[in-house]
């Protein structure tokens, strides 16, 4: 657990993952900044967690995956208002919206994250669930 890890340690993990194309570097990161921010929630902690979950999700989804993806985002943020205009413009604004565009205003009008369930380090393979705030 990475309670005691100060900012500067997070930044150099961040850095690493993402400049290394390495699928266990990035996935032991996500996990440790996941932990790190169910004891320590911070804004800049927030950024950087996502900031990593879209790089992870750019480079190992594949194409049909990524669009599914995006459209489940897409429609929850959606929901988020009863305008059925402002629905709307939502989902148009987003459809193309760079991934990590998106994660961040899924973040902020959903109050919820991505989180890794299961991973397979062999095949580079995973699995995602979406996770309310418990803080």
């Amino acid at each position: 657990m990475m309670t005691n890890t100060s900012p500067p340690t997070l930044e150099s993990l961040i850095s690493l993952a993402a400049n290394d194309e390495n699928f266990s570097t990035i996935i032991s990161n996500l996990q440790s900044l996941y932990l790190y921010l169910q004891e320590n929630p911070s804004n800049r902690c927030e950024d950087d967690y996502v900031r990593l979950m879209a790089h992870l999700l750019e480079n190992y989804l594949n194409a049909s995956k990524k669009l599914s993806l995006r459209q489940h985002l897409v429609e929850m943020i959606a929901r988020q208002t009863q305008d059925d205009y402002a629905a709307q413009y939502f989902k148009q604004r987003f459809t193309n919206a760079e991934l990590l565009d998106l994660l961040q205003h899924h973040r902020s009008l959903t109050g919820t994250r991505l989180v890794l369930t299961d991973v397979d380090y062999d095949r580079h393979k995973f699995k995602l669930k979406i996770s309310r705030d418990e803080n």
